[in-house]
C-alpha cells in the first residue's frame, strides 16, 4: 500500500496535516507514506519517522512548471493507490488525478473536487486537525500534530541559547504573521515585555521568519539582557526545538502557535480578524485563546487579510496589552 499525502499550502496547514501521517499508519499498517508540499514547509517534517519520503513541489517563482512537471513524472514512477488532498486548490486535484492515482480523496470544497473519486464534506465547525482525519473517516480519533527535531534542530538552537545563557523555561514570542489583520500591534508587544520583565517574569526569546526580524526587534527594544531575538535565525524545525524548551509561547493566530502545539509547548494565541471557530486554534489541552468576543465586524475572514475592512481594527487596537498580560500570569501561575 503506498499512500500520498498533498497540503501545499503554509506550514502551519502542513503541521495540521501530520496527524493524518499516523492516521494512515494506523488504518493501514505498514504503507508507505509520502508527503508532497512546497520547499518552505517541507523542513517541518524532517525526520519524521513513518515518512518515507517528502516530495517537493514549487508553485510560485520561475521553474514552477517545470516543477509541477518533473513532480507528475515522478508520482506516476511511484504508482501510489491513495492520494489524501487536505488542499483544497485546483493544482493539488489535478496533480493527482494527471498521476492515475485510482483512489483520490479531497473536500467537497477543493476548486477540483471533480477531479477526485471520493468526497468528503468540508466540515466548518470541527478543528482542522479533524477536518483532515475525516479524509479517512477518522474525525473522532484524537491525534495530535507532532514534529521530530533532531539531534542537529537541538544542538543548533542549544548553541544559541548558550549565547544569551538560556537553557529552557523562557518565554517565547512570535510577533508576525503573513496578514497584516493578523497581527496584534507591536507596540504592544513591546508593552507587554516590559510588564513580564517589571514583574521578573523569565527571559524572552522572540523567533520568526527572516523577513520578521525587524518586527522581533521592534518589540524586544530597550530590553537588552531580558528580550532577545532569534528571528532569522532558526529553520521552522529548529523553532520547534526551541519551542519545546520554552515555558509557552505568546503567538498571533499564526504557523508558530501549530509548531508549538505540536512541539508540546502550550501557547497563547491573540484573535484578532479571524476567529478560533474556523478551526485554526493551536490544538491540544492547555493553550489559551486572548480575543474581543461579540465585535460586530468580527470574525472578517477565515485567513485575515492586509486591511481592516471596517478601517478601524478594533479586534486588535481594542486588545490591550493588560488582557494579553492577564492570561501570562493565569499561565505562569
Amino acid at each position: 500500500m503506498k499512500v500520498l499525502i498533498v497540503q501545499t499550502a503554509f506550514i502551519g496547514d502542513v503541521t495540521l496535516a501530520e496527524p493524518l501521517i499516523e492516521a494512515v499508519n494506523c488504518k493501514y499498517p505498514g504503507a508507505e507514506i509520502s508527503f508532497l508540499t512546497i520547499p518552505y514547509s517541507a523542513p517541518i517534517l524532517r525526520n519524521h519517522p513513518r515518512l518515507k519520503e517528502v516530495i517537493i513541489l514549487k508553485k510560485r517563482g520561475i521553474g514552477r512548471r517545470r516543477s509541477f512537471r518533473k513532480t507528475l513524472r515522478k508520482l506516476r514512477h511511484e504508482q501510489f493507490d491513495l492520494a489524501l488532498v487536505p488542499h483544497r486548490s485546483l493544482r493539488s486535484a489535478l496533480l493527482v488525478f494527471l498521476t492515475g492515482i485510482p483512489r483520490r480523496i479531497g473536500f467537497d470544497r477543493s476548486a477540483g473536487k471533480w477531479l477526485f473519486n471520493e468526497i468528503v464534506k468540508y466540515g466548518p465547525d470541527i478543528h482542522e486537525v479533524e477536518r483532515n482525519l475525516s479524509l479517512l473517516g477518522m474525525e473522532d480519533m484524537k491525534i495530535t500534530p507532532k514534529i521530530y527535531p533532531g539531534e542537529a534542530e537541538f544542538e543548533r538552537v542549544d548553541g544559541l541559547l548558550k549565547g544569551w545563557s538560556l537553557t529552557e523555561g523562557f518565554t517565547a514570542i512570535a510577533p508576525g504573521s503573513i496578514w497584516n489583520t493578523k497581527r496584534w500591534p507591536v507596540k504592544y508587544y513591546h508593552e507587554l515585555i516590559g510588564m513580564m520583565k517589571e514583574r521578573i517574569y523569565p527571559p524572552v526569546v522572540l523567533i520568526g521568519a527572516p523577513g520578521e526580524k525587524n518586527l522581533c526587534e521592534e518589540a524586544a527594544e530597550g530590553y537588552d539582557g531580558y528580550a532577545f531575538t532569534a528571528a532569522g535565525e532558526l529553520n521552522p524545525l529548529e523553532s520547534g526545538a526551541l519551542l519545546h524548551k520554552a515555558a509557552f509561547l505568546i503567538a498571533n493566530d499564526s504557523a508558530a502557535g501549530h509548531i508549538a502545539a505540536a512541539a508540546g509547548c502550550k501557547v497563547i494565541a491573540i484573535f484578532g480578524a479571524t476567529s478560533p471557530k474556523f478551526g485554526f486554534a493551536p490544538y491540544g489541552e492547555g493553550h489559551k485563546i486572548v480575543e474581543i468576543p461579540g465585535l460586530y465586524c468580527k470574525p472578517c475572514k477565515i485567513h485575515g487579510g492586509n486591511r481592516c475592512p471596517e478601517k478601524h481594527f478594533r479586534c486588535m487596537l481594542d486588545l490591550k496589552p493588560e488582557r494579553v498580560f492577564q492570561a501570562v500570569e493565569e499561565m505562569i501561575l
